[in-house]
């Protein structure tokens, strides 16, 4: 039986460092499918003959120190990121007026943006004849993405600690605002926050 990397590192006792400096290298090397890279694999047998030696458990102590202050570390950027996201000024550009106008501004993006595919008749052209559904899906991915600086906001989010937490908390922030601005959107903004909502 085999156990991979990441399960190895899962567990308590172990870090990168750890697996490096005990284990070395794999025991064998499997191709999966999708992945460029071969999964490193090592035998259990053999994680549990280190696991019960004595040089393993005094590692593990010298390492715990470490392991509580890159923790703290961590949940210390978790929470500055959050409120990073918190502090975002999240609104509407001015140029959003009436309903009606939004939604036309919204057709007229879509129809833009997938141009070739209506052409070649893979989807239908928008239009205010389309479903109400439809519709207001468009119309509220139109506002995020060209009426207000979420694209922009979502960036300076990437590559952080708490970056889920933070997602989630920007997107809970968008749809509010959007949702409060026009009240028919507000279940297609539900709909998409609950679709898009990142879990660990």
């Amino acid at each position: 039986m085999y156990l991979t990397k990441t399960e190895i590192i899962n567990k308590p006792e172990w870090t990168k460092s750890l697996v490096e400096s005990f284990l070395g290298a794999p025991d064998k090397l499997h191709k999966m499918r999708g992945h460029t890279n071969p999964a490193n694999l090592y035998l259990a047998d053999r994680v549990a003959q280190i696991e019960a030696t004595e040089a393993f458990k005094i590692a593990v102590n010298k390492s715990i120190p470490r392991r509580i202050s890159s923790k703290l570390a961590a949940d210390k950027k978790r929470e500055n990121l959050l409120k990073q996201v918190a502090d975002m000024p999240i609104k509407l550009s001015s140029s959003c007026g009436a309903l009606t106008s939004v939604i036309n501004q919204a057709i007229s993006d879509y129809n833009c943006w997938n141009t070739l595919s209506i052409s070649l008749g893979d989807i239908e052209k928008a239009s205010l004849d389309s479903s109400p559904d439809f519709l207001n899906r468009i119309t509220v991915n139109f506002i995020r993405h060209t009426r207000m600086d979420y694209d922009k906001d979502l960036e300076t989010l990437i590559g952080k600690t708490g970056v889920i937490d933070a997602v989630n908390l920007l997107r809970k922030r968008v749809y509010a605002v959007i949702s409060d601005s026009y009240k028919s959107l507000e279940q297609e903004c539900i709909d998409q926050l609950n679709s898009r909502w990142i879990c660990k």
